[in-house]
């Protein structure tokens, strides 16, 4: 989807955009604004996208650019010391009763890569006279959907919370997928390093 070059006039636009953003709102931009952020950097550099402002579109599947089926997602970056990684959640997987289906449901993707814009925790600046009470830096990634293989890709053992219920982790290299419990609808949530991703920047927002 992207060259380093093309990733890198991506990564421009969407600092500007953001800092717009954070000249109206101190939340972070995440959901339907990060994707609506990202289609308008996908137009300036020259990539059409099919994103619209209807709240509408297909499961795992955010906007289309080009040929691509992109999910886009926010995530939470953990920074210690040199160690990166990025927490992402994914599809409640309750209705399918095995872990077999469950697996096989998350393997058939209905996108081709990721593109998330995350924040790290606590990262809020403090300057003389001004309190900006939002990250000053976001992280943006690209992370293939066909990297990410469930089935033979992840060596997955069963588990149990203090409660006893039941939850699944899979392992493999770069990446965690833990399955929680019914409780929370069986929902995975991805733990991805740094280096597992095609594509990552420090975006440092300017006011």
């Amino acid at each position: 989807m992207f060259s380093t070059e093309e990733f890198n006039k991506y990564c421009d636009e969407m600092r500007i955009l953001l800092a717009l953003h954070h000249e109206l709102y101190t939340n972070i931009c995440k959901d339907v604004y990060l994707e609506e952020l990202s289609s308008k950097a996908f137009k300036s550099i020259g990539k059409r996208s099919d994103w619209k402002a209807d709240c509408s579109h297909e499961v795992g599947r955010d906007q289309t650019v080009g040929d691509n089926k992109i999910s886009n997602k926010s995530g939470m970056i953990s920074i210690d010391n040199n160690n990166v990684t990025i927490k992402i959640s994914g599809s409640r997987t309750s209705k399918f009763p095995t872990l077999e289906e469950k697996l096989d449901f998350l393997n058939k993707k209905n996108y081709d890569y990721i593109l998330g814009c995350g924040t790290a925790t606590g990262e809020k600046n403090n300057e003389e006279n001004l309190l900006f009470d939002f990250p000053r830096r976001y992280y943006l990634y690209v992370i293939r959907g066909s990297k990410i293989d469930y089935v033979n890709l992840l060596d997955w053992k069963e588990d149990q919370d203090k409660k006893g219920n039941q939850k699944w982790q899979g392992i493999g290299e770069g990446i965690i997928a833990d399955i929680q419990t019914k409780s929370t609808s069986n929902q995975l949530w991805l733990t991805i390093e740094k280096d597992f991703c095609d594509h990552f920047a420090e975006l440092e927002i300017d006011l």
